[in-house]
């Protein structure tokens, strides 16, 4: 990829070098020698802080390699759940005011002024079953599905979905998708070498569904603790050095002798939430063979994984596993220095926490532990085709341009918005949402509903369900 020099530029090169200095333990010296080459002598470093994206011109941005095209004042239009999270990333009004309203606003005036479109968000509370009767009879109703992956899935199990490598004008290698490894995620995802849905820059309720932990920033100071952020920057952010830190706040603050939800503890959990930090540990239930077929798997490292968080967990020493609801009222009375949450959840916590808190990625499960892995839940949105649709290029070439939009308008609201505290911005947090987001991890056995509660010992079981998700793609001719 090249483009000239720009805040983007930048910011696109480090976070390639951070990542591979982070997930893989990569020194820095030689690659940033080349960067530095790459760049020209004329580049200044000086110039070119990343203080936001609001300056980017038209120089600053990477072409998205789309053909002119005038569609007439077509109306494109977009199925989503009726709630406000989905609604939010498809449609906006100007007159709203707050900042992910008016990206999503310039966004697709952006999009519809070029293309000449319309741009239209079709709302119900039952999307799914309104896409499955209008792909069904054959209509042409939706050019894009926005809808969680849980959802999403149903629908490409039954053979409603076009494969999205079949999709012209989808370009995935740039950063408006996936933007670390792109064939890693996009591996995670497919099925038989297809891939029937991806998230994107387009909407930010797939982040939402990205599970992080929060830390308590007073607590880390008042004990003198290690910063987590140097420790992720190191590799060494584990499973041992957050039970370690953990344990040295956990007390017994009413001193009845009795450990309950009114003390103090270093790890807020809620129960489902286990096999997530199996997942970020690089832990699953499922592989993969070399023909990209799933077939029900416990590897060594996904059984030493389930052990060791299910040992944190239970560990009264260091950890309170609880309901969601609980968890957060005792981060936010600040009985909690670790808790973890969905980053959707990041908003409502900075209105009821008066004290400064930071966001990080999942441990790794030791430091052998290459990449860390930050898994995104069922609910986070994705986009797809259904294969009714009729002018496959127009939706390829419009949902590409309004990822482009989106990746320079509304990821930058959306970092603003957790960012954002009663106190400063805390650019600390945003180098670790560079992380997160860059390793966000899918797990198929979650999406395709193959595992139930995180049973993910139930090998035969989980294999039939695997199974009949197969034999229906098999009889797909696309």
């Amino acid at each position: 990829m090249k483009f000239k020099n720009s805040k983007l530029q930048i910011r696109f090169i480090l976070t390639v070098v951070l990542i591979a200095v982070v997930t893989v333990g990569m020194t820095g010296c030689d690659l940033l020698d080349r960067i530095m080459e790459y760049l020209g002598p004329d580049f200044d470093v000086a110039d070119s802080r990343l203080d936001s994206y609001d300056d980017f011109g038209p120089m600053g941005r990477i072409s998205d390699d789309l053909p002119d095209r005038d569609f007439g004042g077509y109306e494109f239009t977009i199925l989503s759940p009726d709630e406000a999270r989905y609604i939010r990333d498809i449609y906006a009004d100007e007159l709203k005011g707050d900042i992910i309203s008016g990206a999503v606003y310039q966004r697709n005036r952006a999009v519809e002024e070029k293309y000449n479109v319309k741009i239209t968000g079709i709302f119900h509370d039952s999307p799914e079953a309104w896409a499955r009767r209008s792909i069904v009879a054959g209509m042409d109703e939706f050019d894009l599905l926005a809808l969680p992956m849980d959802m999403t899935a149903e629908l490409a199990h039954q053979g409603l979905l076009l494969n999205f490598f079949e999709v012209p004008f989808i370009d995935f290698e740039k950063p408006w998708w996936p933007m670390w490894d792109r064939r890693t995620v996009n591996q995670q995802l497919s099925i038989m070498y297809r891939l029937y849905f991806a998230p994107n820059a387009l909407l930010t309720s797939g982040k939402d569904a990205t599970s992080v932990y929060v830390m308590n920033k007073n607590i880390i100071i008042d004990y003198g603790l290690e910063n987590p952020y140097d420790l992720v920057m190191n590799g060494l952010w584990t499973a041992d050095k957050m039970q370690e830190m953990a344990r040295t706040v956990t007390v017994d603050i009413n001193g009845d002798g009795i450990m309950s939800a009114v003390d103090r503890y270093g790890f807020l959990t809620s129960h489902n939430m286990l096999y997530a930090s199996v997942n970020g540990s690089g832990g699953s239930a499922i592989t993969k063979d070399e023909n990209d077929m799933p077939f029900a798997h416990i590897s060594e490292l996904t059984l030493n994984a389930f052990n060791k968080w299910q040992h944190i967990y239970n560990d009264r020493s260091s950890a309170w596993t609880g309901d969601s609801t609980e968890i957060f009222e005792m981060f936010t009375s600040n009985c909690g220095l670790f808790m973890l949450m969905h980053i959707g959840e990041i908003p409502e916590l900075r209105s009821n926490l008066q004290t400064d808190f930071g966001i990080l990625p999942h441990p790794k499960l030791d430091t052998a532990q290459q990449n860390y892995y930050n898994p995104v839940d069922i609910s986070g949105a994705v986009v797809s085709v259904p294969i009714s649709h009729i002018d496959i290029g127009r939706t390829g070439i419009i949902l590409e341009a309004l990822s482009a939009e989106s990746f320079y308008t509304l990821i930058p609201a959306y970092y603003d918005t957790l960012l954002m505290t009663a106190f400063h911005r805390d650019d600390e947090s945003e180098v670790m949402l560079d992380i997160i987001f860059a390793t966000q991890y899918f797990d198929l056995a979650n999406i395709y509903g193959w595992i139930r509660d995180g049973d993910i010992f139930n090998g035969e079981r989980i294999q039939t369900h695997i199974d009949r998700t197969i034999e229906m793609f098999k009889e797909f001719n696309y």
